[in-house]
């Protein structure tokens, strides 16, 4: 706020105001020598004298006075007082001190040795020598001087200032701001190479080179301004300082005193080498309530950083009583080349842990591809996140053939390059659909480990063969976006169905499925397999079984079964003509081979023990 220049003496006047200070100043001190006084034209005792203005009056009291009529002044000393007032006999100034020299046209007074002006109704200013102008009005205490108010005190050089106080100057401040009403008060120091206030419904005081302390608050700047009526000092100007021990720069900084807050705006840096690691933030502007100890930081985006930890969004809120930092509006979390997206982030520094809701990604060198949920919780100690609300892994182009994962929680575990999921547990790559109750994903191995209620699904896009395979567990390995191989490491059962007319049904104690290029190959069944092939419009079923097996596949169709230990196998095959009887057939041995041409049983081959039974039997050789 711009204040208006006041009129200071000419030069002349100077001159004669500084002779005027020198004399007063020639008293003798204890250590001193002594001057002897110029004799008096004229002394009087009690006196009382007032000095009559168009502008102004003044009366003057004072126990002695002796007139110099060659110097055109009075001097007076025992203690005397002046009282300034309007022609009306409004009072202006009320002044004591110990001596006082009175210029014979009362155009000015001097004051010495322990001044004390009362100005307007609450400004008292204590000097050592003060000139008061009678016609210009203006009071000027050239040396130390303190100003005591209800707000405070100040202490500098150089006063200059009007009767009625309303406008002033001063060089070499120090103040103290204080404030006590509705539990609201402050207490507040400033200081500065100079001042210039003035009083309108308030103080408002414009400070040069100002530096604000504030408990722990403390703040400097080129150019500062005081409004006393709101509380608030707003400083400009390359703002520099510290603030509970954090170091501040910004290009501007409101100090609302009465609410103990702070407002730094404009390439705002706050800094905590005291932090492990030590913090930075910066952003365009930050409001700190210093009595809840709340930090909000506002930017395109604003940044927190605390060794390699970076969190960016357009609003951050720190609560240091909670030791939490909230990031809203769109966060971005980056900890060397892994990086969180979300649309809110709670970051919990003294546990090492955040908290993301709300369109949640988490990408990284561990783990390929991107991981996706509603609501993430990551442990920076161990490197563990655990993700809900539709959490999904998606690697590749998902929308063809990339690996998908989703789970109701999903627990990413960076260090191992490990994905465990929880609870309705899915997965699909290609054509392949897999669920259970829970799983877990090897990144580095590409394997897949799925318990519970298994289920594996392969639908050919090309052909529409399907193949479903159920088991309390399995291991699926992929190469790529495609299966390489499935272990079923206890009781699996499942179906092949190549097409609409022929399907085969096949259980086991175990075993494994092999694939080429993303389709069926063989499966190997131990632990007793057995398989049911059924081709539906020739009304055909093959039942065979054994220790252990492996099927072969061609295309979508069951070619081949090579059937091992106890191998045995019934058929039961339509006539070729309409009114021919079915044939039903039984063989068994120590092993097989069972042969099929797209879906139908074309011949069997047996080991070195052979035993069966045929229907109808085979006609007698002729």
């Amino acid at each position: 706020m711009a204040t208006a220049a006041v009129r200071f003496p000419c030069a002349a006047e100077l001159l004669l105001l500084t002779a005027a200070l020198g004399l007063l100043h020639c008293g003798p001190g204890e250590e001193e020598a002594q001057v002897p006084a110029a004799p008096a034209d004229r002394e009087s005792w009690g006196v009382r004298l007032e000095v009559v203005r168009p502008e102004i009056r003044a009366l003057v009291t004072a126990g002695y006075v002796r007139e110099l009529l060659a110097e055109r002044v009075a001097r007076a000393d025992s203690g005397v007082t002046v009282a300034f007032t309007e022609p009306d006999g409004r009072s202006l100034v009320r002044a004591s001190a110990r001596r006082l020299t009175l210029e014979s046209e009362g155009d000015w007074i001097a004051l010495a040795d322990g001044v004390s002006l009362a100005v307007g109704d609450s400004l008292e200013v204590v000097a050592d020598t003060a000139i008061c102008q009678a016609v210009d009005r203006r009071v000027w205490v050239p040396g130390p001087v303190r100003l005591i108010a209800p707000q405070g005190e100040t202490q500098g050089v150089e006063l200059r200032t009007g009767m009625g106080g309303e406008r002033w100057s001063l060089q070499q401040v120090e103040t103290t701001w204080r404030e006590h009403a509705d539990g609201r008060g402050y207490q507040a120091t400033v200081t500065a190479r100079a001042e210039q206030g003035q009083r309108q419904g308030g103080i408002q005081v414009q400070y040069d080179g100002p530096r604000v302390t504030q408990g722990e608050l403390q703040v400097s700047a080129a150019s500062g301004l005081y409004d006393q009526g709101s509380g608030l000092f707003r400083l400009t100007g390359g703002v520099t300082g510290v603030d509970s021990g954090r170091v501040l720069a910004a290009d501007e900084v409101e100090c609302w005193l009465r609410e103990d807050r702070i407002a730094a705006r404009g390439s705002v840096r706050i800094s905590d080498a005291a932090a492990e690691p030590p913090v930075e933030l910066s952003a365009e502007e930050v409001v700190r309530d210093r009595r809840r100890d709340r930090l909000v930081a506002l930017g395109r985006p604003a940044v927190f950083r605390q060794g390699d930890r970076q969190i960016e969004a357009p609003r951050l809120q720190q609560d240091a009583g909670e030791g939490r930092l909230h990031a809203g509006g769109g966060v971005t979390f980056r900890q060397g080349e892994r990086r969180v997206q979300a649309a809110e982030l709670d970051y919990w520094q003294d546990r090492d842990s955040l908290v993301a809701v709300g369109r949640v990604s988490l990408v990284g060198p561990e783990v390929e591809g991107a991981v996706s949920a509603g609501r993430l919780v990551y442990d920076l100690r161990t490197e563990r996140a655990v993700l809900s609300d539709r959490p999904r892994l998606e690697q590749g182009d998902s929308a063809t053939a990339g690996l998908v994962v989703e789970a109701r929680a999903l627990t990413v575990d960076l260090r191992t390059r490990r994905l465990n999921g929880d609870g309705e547990f899915k997965a699909r790559t290609g054509d392949l659909r897999m669920s259970s109750n829970r799983g877990e994903y090897d990144d580095q191995g590409e394997v897949l480990l799925l318990a519970g209620r298994v289920v594996v699904v392969q639908q050919r896009a090309d052909s529409g063969a399907v193949s479903r395979i159920e088991a309390d567990s399995v291991r699926v390995r992929l190469a790529g976006d495609r299966p390489d191989s499935i272990d079923f490491p206890v009781a699996v059962q499942g179906t092949v169905e190549p097409s609409a007319g022929r399907v085969s049904w096949l259980q086991g104690g175990g075993g494994q499925a092999f694939f080429r290029d993303g389709r069926l190959e063989r499966i190997a069944l131990a632990g007793g397999a057995q398989v049911v092939h059924r081709r539906l419009d020739r009304e055909e079923v093959v039942r065979f079984r054994g220790r252990t097996m492996i099927l072969h596949f061609a295309g979508d169709d069951l070619a081949r079964a090579e059937v091992r230990g106890g191998a045995e196998l019934e058929s039961l095959t339509p006539g070729e003509q309409a009114d021919a009887e079915a044939a039903a057939n039984r063989v068994a041995g120590e092993s097989m081979e069972v042969f099929f041409d797209q879906g139908i049983l074309e011949k069997v081959e047996m080991g070195p023990v052979i035993e069966g039974s045929y229907y109808p039997p085979p006609e007698p050789a002729k």
